[in-house]
């Protein structure tokens, strides 16, 4: 159990410093329900949060 609690504690540490510095922390502050149900962002969703600087076509 000791074991799963580390790993989730480095997910969210893992994940705060990606998103640093974007508006997807602002988003998801206070709610991990995207990470838990393993959602994923879409180019678009990632443009608009800051996460990627353009979309190649």
């Amino acid at each position: 159990m000791e074991l799963l609690k580390t790993a989730e504690k480095l997910e969210q540490e893992g994940f705060a410093q990606f998103a640093e510095g974007s508006l997807l922390l602002w988003v998801c502050r206070g709610s991990e329900a995207r990470a838990k149900t393993n959602c994923y962002l879409t180019a678009a969703e990632a443009l608009e949060f800051g996460l990627v600087a353009a979309i190649l076509q």
